[in-house]
């Protein structure tokens, strides 16, 4: 027997998306379009550079919303190529071609991250220390000076981490710019 009426389930989006399981297809499906969602921007933050622009995330949340970015960003690249080529007219040869499409869309894993260890749910006072530990980078991805790096993130809780250690991290790379998106 109903005693009390049940009121309408307002979901918090920090539980909904932090706390899902990474099997939980609707999640899933959303960080995807998020990713896709965001190219313009992204491509516009590199001068749509396809060549000297790495694209990573950062881990381990982000993995889902950059199947969606590089998704897009192939598609970006297809259009491209396409504009290219056609601008070739009927002068187009086979050295023409190789030159267009050995542009690709340079994704990468870039930094790299400790699984065992969590920074979100630390004490407030040892987070500083441990977030200096939980990440590190893949070296000699990102051509020093020359490479844009572009990252996504669509962690909601990653401030602390972000600015204590993943730009600090990245930095050391010394792309030409970094975009977090």
């Amino acid at each position: 027997e109903q005693i009390i009426k049940p009121k309408r389930r307002k979901s918090c989006s920090f539980e909904r998306i932090y706390f899902s399981r990474g099997n939980d297809i609707d999640i899933y499906k959303e960080r995807k379009k998020l990713g896709k969602y965001l190219i313009p921007q992204v491509l516009n933050s590199v001068n749509h550079d396809f060549k000297n622009t790495v694209f990573s995330y950062i881990p381990n949340t982000a993995q889902a919303s950059y199947y969606g970015m590089v998704s897009g960003l192939n598609e970006e690249l297809t259009k491209q190529q396409t504009q290219q080529i056609l601008a070739l007219g009927t002068n187009v040869s086979e050295e023409a071609l190789k030159r267009i499409f050995s542009t690709t869309c340079r994704a990468e894993m870039v930094p790299i991250k400790d699984a065992k260890l969590r920074t979100f749910i630390s004490q407030d006072s040892g987070r500083e220390d441990l977030v200096a530990h939980v990440y590190d980078s893949v070296y000699g991805v990102v051509k020093t000076g020359t490479d844009n790096l572009v990252l996504i993130d669509d962690s909601i809780v990653r401030g602390t981490t972000l600015k204590k250690s993943i730009l600090r991290i990245m930095d050391r790379l010394k792309p030409k710019k970094i975009v977090i998106v």
